[in-house]
């Protein structure tokens, strides 16, 4: 090294000791200790575990909330949280992240929050449900607004507006999303863009407010779908396991994998009948909670082994002990038929479970 360039490596030297002792110092640890990510109450954050990577600057808040709702933080699988990343709820919120998704350096998820998986978020984006109050006494402060809110308001409501992400989406660096957004399955947002707006399933949006710049691809969901044809995996929507990996393991058994929560997405043209065909694991048959369009179906028994399902898709064929869906449908996908596939119970259930086809049929 040429001496001019010693005392710039010096002092380069020095600035990182400083950097790395305040934030040790900040995580409540001595220079000579690793470095962790600071998550106050561990206990409210799930799914961590050695497949799931999170820098060490990073933070991990659940603000408590209720008795009833302490709030929670969800980590899926293979996650990855850059630098710097926030993830932060407050009043019983939960914030969700899906499996194999990351977040690049210097974001900030905030609030009710859901982001679906395999998506791709790169650096510097905002994505927050918190509102403040600010026109119902115009005179009070802004902070003593939001306290008489939160007192006497909705939980949520007008005080917080969830933010839901679906799978495969790519947000690109700068992008600010607004509190009550929904951002539709493989949906692509533009550098910088503020998104005020819903974005429908495959659009590619960019722009101040945003707005549609072109399509990933035409989503028209059919009448039928099936596991065998690449041209369907739009419409398994949710909670499904598209990789090419895990395709190429579950074609051989006939069906594409679901987790315990999932989505299929039909046409809304065809007649009343849902049909179901697949095939589950498991020493024992498991108990599936079928919603359509956001009405209860009922509960039925798969497996082990292939099942077969038919079902309402009108008036709720629901006894009075199944529990609702959690969300209404998107209006985005209102147009469509929705079907919410739930595994019933606790984690017990399937080893794994798929879906090789789904129909609908007239009358």
């Amino acid at each position: 090294m040429s001496p001019e360039l010693a005392p710039l490596q010096q002092v380069t030297k020095r600035g990182y000791r400083r950097v790395r002792r305040a934030l040790g110092a900040l995580a409540g640890r001595s220079e000579g200790e690793i470095p962790q990510a600071l998550i106050p109450r561990r206990d409210r954050v799930f799914g961590l575990g050695p497949d799931v990577a999170v820098q060490p600057s990073a933070r991990l808040i659940v603000q408590p909330g209720s008795a009833e709702n302490p709030g929670k933080i969800v980590l899926g699988r293979g996650v990855y949280l850059g630098r710097m990343v926030e993830l932060a709820t407050f009043d019983g919120a939960e914030v969700r992240i899906g499996d194999d998704t990351s977040i690049q350096d210097n974001s900030v998820v905030n609030g009710h929050v859901t982001i679906g998986a395999h998506c791709i978020l790169s650096m510097n984006i905002f994505a927050g449900s918190g509102i403040h109050n600010f026109r119902d006494k115009p005179s009070w402060l802004i902070r003593d607004q939001d306290a008489m809110m939160r007192g006497t308001g909705p939980q949520p409501g007008t005080w917080s507006r969830p933010i839901v992400v679906e799978d495969d989406c790519w947000i690109g660096w700068g992008v600010v999303i607004t509190p009550g957004i929904y951002i539709g399955r493989g949906a692509v947002v533009g550098a910088n863009s503020v998104v005020t707006s819903d974005i429908a399933p495959y659009e590619v949006h960019g722009g101040i407010p945003n707005r549609r710049v072109s399509t990933r691809l035409d989503f028209a969901p059919p009448e039928r779908i099936d596991a065998a044809d690449d041209n369907c995996f739009p419409y398994f929507y949710r909670g499904f396991c598209l990789s090419q990996r895990d395709v190429a393991k579950s074609r051989a058994r006939g069906v594409i994998d679901a987790q315990r929560r999932a989505c299929l997405v039909l046409s809304g043209q065809a007649g009343h009948r849902l049909q179901l065909e697949g095939f589950a694991g498991g020493p024992s048959s498991t108990r599936l909670q079928i919603h359509v369009n956001g009405t209860a179906q009922g509960r039925r028994d798969i497996g082990p082994g292939d099942f077969a399902i038919e079902c309402e898709t009108g008036a709720s064929a629901a006894p009075a002990d199944v529990v609702t869906a959690g969300a209404s449908v998107p209006a985005a996908l209102s147009s469509y038929t929705y079907v919410e596939l739930t595994v019933a119970g606790g984690e017990d259930g399937p080893s794994f479970y798929g879906i090789r086809s789904a129909s609908l049929s007239r009358g």
